[in-house]
């Protein structure tokens, strides 16, 4: 979407920005977090291939847990439909694009991912013994979708994670113990190589131990940001992937 494009290209909030299109707010500033929150529901949930029924209970949940969300629910029911139309209408690029994904995978009975990663499906006409039944086709649809989205952010995560797994020069955690490699770190042609260790992949996000040490920290925070979102070019994306960084004492 041309719009959505701009603005990650500048750094935007992605989701903030969705739901200023699905909302018809005339800023980011008018959109609510309440509003944001709804969107990013309605967009991951139609990019997973969420149905109406999953997705509706997500709504209400999300809506629960916000005063916002509570003072609308007493005056209206929040409706996935609606939510979902106004989705469909403000990014028609987008929908399109999911749609062609269901369309070839019914035809073909199969997806793939960006990474090349293939997955067959039985036949959407002879599924579960119903010929040309709306239940199957619905079903290959929806994990033809799944697949090309979810699929392909997997392959990105995975390529940036063998990325800066390869790169620095790590010592054995099994020879040296922990606190030896938290607390090292090693020079290789007179460059600092960052130490870290990468002990956790928990959805998009990766967990990293470093030493407690603010220059050590800084260079491997740079190391790591650049290593993921180089990635955008590697799989030839014409949006950029930019990284966020916690740091913190624990995890």
């Amino acid at each position: 979407e041309q719009g959505s494009s701009a603005s990650t290209q500048q750094g935007a909030d992605v989701l903030r920005s969705m739901a200023q299109v699905m909302f018809n707010r005339s800023s980011l500033d008018e959109v609510s977090d309440f509003e944001r929150g709804q969107a990013k529901v309605v967009v991951y949930g139609m990019l997973y291939g969420m149905g109406d029924a999953a997705l509706q209970s997500r709504l209400e949940q999300a809506a629960n847990t916000s005063a916002a969300g509570q003072l609308l629910a007493r005056s209206k029911s929040v409706s996935s439909g609606e939510l979902r139309a106004a989705f469909r209408n403000a990014f028609p690029e987008a929908t399109e694009y999911m749609q062609q994904i269901g369309t070839s995978a019914v035809l073909s009975n199969s997806a793939s991912s960006i990474g090349g990663r293939y997955r067959q499906f039985a036949s959407a006409a002879t599924a579960e013994g119903h010929a040309d039944s709306n239940q199957s086709q619905y079903a290959v649809r929806t994990q033809a979708i799944s697949m090309a989205i979810q699929g392909s952010a997997a392959d990105i995560l995975k390529a940036a994670m063998c990325e800066v797994a390869d790169r620095p020069t790590r010592p054995s955690w099994a020879t040296t113990g922990n606190q030896d490699v938290i607390n090292s770190s090693e020079t290789a042609q007179g460059v600092i190589q960052p130490c870290y260790a990468l002990v956790m992949c928990l959805h998009d996000e990766l967990l990293f131990v470093v030493p407690d040490d603010a220059s050590v920290i800084a260079e491997t925070v740079a190391h790591l940001r650049a290593s993921m979102e180089r990635q955008a070019a590697a799989f030839d994306l014409r949006l950029p992937l930019p990284g966020s960084v916690k740091i913190g004492p624990s995890f």
